[in-house]
């Protein structure tokens, strides 16, 4: 679970009840129970269309959805979609249960898979110090204080478990490897306006995109700004800017600067960044560009 999901904001559960909708009554934040120590998964105690109170969210979107699942006007079907194909204006689709499917608008709303090893390391799945899935309750007991640590990945994860290790008393050496060796930046302690025009003069290519981005963050520089206005701007001006590239642009930034831009956009909290700061000036962390071969 990364760091960000586990923060439980009103205003966002809000607006989703407004895309279904309406707003809910009697929102409430309740208590998270510890996990390994460390805040839990968020809950929310709310009230159903029928007035009923529902203590998690997923009970209560299920709530909502009921009657349309019922009345059929939604089909929920579990299967694995295996092909595609555009055909007379609409689209037929393929699935695992030997049914097609033929619909005018597909929506493709996927998250994120479970953890799965590389496949390189998976000789050692039985490993007893193998920890695969670091969201599991009591996953780091098999980790003595003194243990050196190898964390395959460096996002956000990545962080959190440099943070929990640091909570339970490690104290051992841990290494910590990329692609490229980057690192999730933190938010800023006090937020900024964004810093920024990035959409007045359309942009048409990738490299003066980051000229702009580039002249952005030395301006704010000499007026006492950090980077995070600037991708805050360039993050709320996305969809023009990204309308006004050519889609040979659009993919030389996903394959060369998408790396560089997710560091910089899925932020860790500021205190978990003073943790992992303070690690790598110590020595205790070590974070390297390397991959598993």
């Amino acid at each position: 679970m990364k760091a960000d999901d586990r923060k439980c904001r009103q205003p966002d559960d809000e607006a989703v009840d407004d895309r279904l909708g309406r707003r809910t009554a009697d929102v409430e934040l309740l208590d998270r129970p510890p996990v390994n120590g460390k805040a839990g998964r968020c809950r929310r105690k709310t009230r159903s269309a029928e007035g009923e109170n529902v203590d998690e969210v997923g009970d209560y979107v299920a709530s909502e959805l009921a009657p349309y699942l019922s009345s059929g006007a939604i089909e929920h079907r579990r299967a694995l979609v295996l092909g595609i194909r555009r055909s007379a204006g609409r689209w037929t689709i393929s699935s695992s249960d030997d049914q097609e499917l033929v619909a005018d608008i597909v929506v493709i709303a996927v998250s994120h898979p479970a953890p799965a090893l590389p496949k390189a390391l998976l000789p050692v799945l039985s490993h007893p110090k193998l920890v695969s899935d670091p969201t599991k309750a009591g996953a780091f007991e098999v980790i003595a204080s003194a243990d050196r640590v190898l964390i395959v990945g460096n996002g956000l994860t990545s962080a959190d478990v440099v943070a929990a290790l640091g909570g339970r008393g490690h104290y051992g050496p841990i290494i910590s490897i990329s692609r490229r060796g980057l690192r999730s930046r933190g938010h800023p302690a006090v937020v900024q306006d964004p810093y920024g025009d990035f959409v007045s003069e359309p942009i048409t290519r990738a490299s003066e995109l980051l000229r702009h981005i580039r002249q952005a963050l030395h301006a704010a520089r000499q007026q006492g700004l950090d980077w995070h206005p600037v991708l805050d701007a360039v993050r709320a001006q996305g969809q023009q800017i990204w309308q006004a590239l050519p889609v040979v642009e659009r993919q030389r930034i996903a394959r060369l600067a998408r790396p560089y831009w997710d560091a910089h956009r899925f932020r860790i909290a500021p205190q978990v960044e003073t943790v992992l700061d303070q690690a790598v000036e110590s020595g205790t962390l070590g974070i390297l560009a390397a991959s598993i071969a």
